[in-house]
């Protein structure tokens, strides 16, 4: 008789306790936020698509594009998902400006004069505040920053390993805006401009890349084509149109209420 009073507790206990933590389940449930379309259909680099059809567009934010000065969506180009965030390289060279004022060396990005144009003075003009918000802020780097050297030799990007010979995949064209700087180059045979990277080879010089994608070297108080990168967060990207490719490349409206995505 006293193994069924035991039994019959030890059941009533049971459900008791599974009674608990059903209302605890209903009190306190774990949110899941459904994937925005951008979580969705952004993709890196896909060496199987080749230069044409391995990369990811986007159009985010706004610059500046015809020769008159009228502003357009930027198109940036989605060269990896790393962590949830396209990190994204324009796909054309935006404008030109200094790398900095003086030739001389300054190791710290943030101190050069670059950095304050790109965070600052072309930030403000390319985000709204909402915007903003979905590109990721770094002590080190700022919002917007130039790639360096390696990064412009990892073929997980779609670039190639070597330096100094031309290479297609960093080739660029400037906007009809940045040739209109009175700085600005372009190569009359294929159209492409030089820009800045990263990287001081000797003093008061940095890397460029040419017109026909290989790394050479110019003074940083030179203009130089400004092409500018991020990391933009796709989980506040949704309501997707367009169809990702450069003439069409995906468009989203940013979100910070959840709770609205995919409707």
């Amino acid at each position: 008789m006293a193994h069924r009073r035991l039994f019959a507790l030890l059941a009533t206990l049971t459900l008791l306790w599974g009674a608990l933590n059903t209302a605890q389940a209903a009190s306190f449930p774990l949110t899941a936020y459904p994937e925005t379309d951008a979580q969705r259909v952004v993709k890196g680099y896909d060496p199987e698509g080749g230069l044409e059809n391995g990369y990811t567009y986007i159009c985010f934010g706004r610059y500046p594009y015809t020769a008159e000065g009228d502003v357009m969506p930027v198109t940036w180009k989605v060269l990896a998902v790393e962590n949830g965030y396209a990190f994204c390289y324009t796909a054309y060279v935006i404008d030109f400006a200094q790398y900095h004022s003086e030739k001389v060396d300054l190791v710290v990005w943030k101190d050069n004069l670059i950095y304050t144009t790109l965070n600052e003075t072309v930030r403000a003009e390319m985000f709204t505040p909402e915007e903003l918000a979905a590109v990721a802020y770094s002590e080190e780097r700022g919002w917007l920053f130039y790639l360096s050297n390696p990064q412009l030799r990892t073929e997980a990007y779609g670039f190639c390993h070597w330096q100094l010979k031309p290479q297609k995949p960093r080739e660029c064209a400037p906007t009809p805006y940045a040739m209109t700087h009175p700085d600005a180059w372009v190569d009359p045979a294929s159209g492409n401009t030089w820009y800045f990277s990263t990287g001081m080879p000797r003093v008061g010089f940095h890397s460029l890349i040419g017109f026909d994608g290989h790394t050479s070297t110019a003074a940083n108080n030179r203009y130089g084509g400004m092409r500018p990168a991020c990391y933009i967060d796709l989980s506040m990207l949704d309501n997707v149109s367009g169809s990702g490719t450069l003439e069409d490349p995906y468009c989203f409206e940013v979100i910070q209420d959840y709770s609205q995505v995919g409707r």
